[in-house]
């Protein structure tokens, strides 16, 4: 395939041509690729923005630590510096508003996916100073569905937000839709533990902690609370955290 997007790109041959040369490749597969590749468009309308400290917007075209992947139109990132460490790799399909705020904390590893829908939108929009201890991936599901989250909240490893499913659960005696997506809302000065798992209609208020390998699928509203389980519940009310270790806590705030 390479060779013949190659000759077809320096001879100046238009992709009309790809498709006569597909009749003289013998491999079956590769015939397929590059008829696919000969009928692909190229993705529109597509921005991504930087908000200067200033309050300027600009738009470019790359991003330093970013890899961005638009297989479909009408998507538009905002950054806002200071962008601090971030590693962001976005790849979505159409519709798709992502906002992250800035943050000088720690580095930003950052996943987002939308592989299919064409039509609906969906927001992501990240408060300040979000810190990240390695990863966390948003799966944004076929039909809707966004994800808002507040400042200064800290994410351990490997937390996932999605919010929809890939299939259909339906009633068997309405064939209602019984799964549709939902929002995920997370409050201000929030952590989330290791393996964490936010679901469509998860809701974390302000304050709270969520331990580890959790998955929260309902709505939280009451604040400074620890979320476990699976399902999440509330185990313990009247809390709240610090970044700072236990000892070190105790010890700065003249604690026992």
């Amino acid at each position: 395939m390479d060779m013949y997007v190659f000759l077809g790109y320096y001879l100046g041959m238009k992709k009309k041509i790809v498709y006569v040369l597909c009749w003289f490749v013998p491999s079956r597969r590769l015939r397929h690729r590059l008829h696919d590749w000969a009928k692909r468009r190229k993705a529109q309308n597509n921005v991504i923005e930087i908000v200067k400290q200033d309050g300027r917007h600009v738009r470019v075209k790359h991003v330093r630590g970013c890899k961005f992947i638009f297989t479909g139109d009408n998507n538009h990132v905002v950054l806002h510096e200071p962008l601090g460490k971030l590693d962001l790799y976005v790849r979505v399909s159409s519709g798709v508003y992502i906002e992250l705020q800035s943050s000088t904390q720690w580095q930003r590893k950052i996943i987002v996916l939308k592989e299919y829908g064409e039509t609906e939108t969906n927001k992501i929009v990240v408060g300040e100073q979000l810190k990240i201890t390695n990863m966390v991936t948003f799966l944004l599901g076929h039909g809707g569905g966004d994800i808002y989250i507040g400042d200064d909240c800290m994410f351990a490893s490997n937390v996932v937000f999605q919010t929809g499913d890939f299939h259909t659960v339906f009633d068997v005696n309405t064939g209602q839709v019984l799964n549709f997506n939902d929002d995920i809302v997370v409050g201000n000065h929030v952590w989330l533990a290791t393996g964490c798992m936010l679901l469509k209609g998860a809701n974390v208020a302000d304050n709270s902690v969520v331990g580890a390998h959790s998955i929260v699928n309902k709505k939280f509203d009451k604040p400074n609370v620890v979320i476990a389980g699976v399902p999440a519940k509330i185990v313990k009310e009247n809390v709240n955290w610090d970044v700072r270790a236990p000892h070190q806590y105790a010890m700065e705030n003249n604690l026992k």
